[in-house]
């Protein structure tokens, strides 16, 4: 009985690209289309390699005096005859086989918790996205409205929401993309789930922020604060989008979620700190008025602020502060 080989295409990355089973000898490999196995390669030969059985019935490769020649990997030795081994590892051209042979060991199955967890079900389902994103379209209008010192019009108030509810579902449509070409799904109502989440999660973030600047007077602070937790988002709403969107494992995903996450915080903090250099007229104060019961620190009296300038212009006047 003839043994029976496995040649597998892959890609630059090692992933398998195709998979080919020989169970008749001998088995021909180019770029022509009378092989046995067909090459879409520039590099490779018409008729490139043969797959044979020696005198002791065991498969081996024959380079047929092919244009770039034959390489056995890691070593990169150029062959003309080589016996196959169980992982023999082949360079033709620009492309690779591997050859394996049927008792090869395959790796331990891995647990797809995708399917079976509550909140990816939730996420992926209509009512799920329906209501996340119906909920960001509240908190949009009511920021509106709750931002603007005039009387504002309902027709205003939808205008100022549009951007918000047209650049979620474009943003949920990229990913789907992604997941289609990637994870072979497009999962857009997930992404448009997790997308709304993370902008209400934002919101959320902002609000708070805000609140905490005017309750005790640290605007510095609330940055930071602000900065910090808004990464923890930012690396939330990626792990959510690759999670449906790539097969890689979800430890893979968070450490790619929280490095990306972590760059931008940094590009953020160093964006900031080169334009707080720069002289600037802008008053150093939340520039949006809240409920005087949310005031904690303690503020300083009309008196308090005309002596504290008052000491400031003599100072400059005097030449002191040159």
């Amino acid at each position: 009985m003839e043994p029976l080989i496995v040649a597998e295409v892959l890609e630059k990355s090692g992933r398998v690209h195709e998979r080919f089973r020989a169970t008749r000898f001998p088995v021909t490999l180019g770029r022509g289309y009378g092989n046995d196995i067909i090459l879409d390669d520039d590099f490779v030969s018409a008729e490139h390699a043969r797959i044979e059985l020696d005198e002791e019935g065991k498969p081996t490769l024959v380079d047929l005096n092919s244009e770039n020649g034959s390489y056995q990997l890691p070593a990169l030795e150029k062959i003309s005859r080589v016996q196959l081994g169980a992982d023999t590892l082949i360079r033709l051209g620009h492309t690779l086989i591997r050859l394996r042979t049927p008792d090869h060991a395959v790796s331990k199955t891995r647990h797809d918790s995708l399917g079976v967890n509550r909140i990816s079900r939730w996420l992926a389902n209509g009512p799920g996205a329906a209501i996340a994103l119906s909920v960001v379209v509240v908190l949009t209008l009511i920021d509106s409205y709750q931002s603007s010192a005039q009387v504002i019009r309902p027709e205003q108030l939808l205008l100022h929401a549009l951007p918000v509810v047209l650049a979620i579902p474009v943003w949920a449509g990229v990913w789907a993309l992604a997941s289609r070409g990637f994870a072979h799904h497009t999962f857009y109502l997930a992404h448009l789930a997790i997308a709304s989440l993370g902008v209400m999660g934002f919101f959320v973030l902002d609000t708070v922020a805000e609140y905490y600047a005017f309750a005790f007077g640290a605007e510095l602070s609330a940055d930071l604060i602000f900065e910090g937790a808004a990464g923890l988002v930012a690396a939330a709403m990626l792990y959510g989008h690759l999670r449906f969107a790539t097969l890689l494992t979800p430890r893979a995903i968070a450490t790619a979620s929280v490095l990306v996450a972590t760059s931008l915080v940094g590009l953020s903090a160093f964006t900031g700190h080169v334009e707080g250099l720069e002289f600037s007229d802008d008053l150093p104060y939340p520039g949006e008025l809240k409920p005087a019961l949310f005031k904690v620190a303690k503020s300083r009296s009309p008196a308090d602020f005309t002596n504290a300038a008052r000491d400031v212009t003599e100072a400059l006047d005097s030449g002191a502060l040159d």
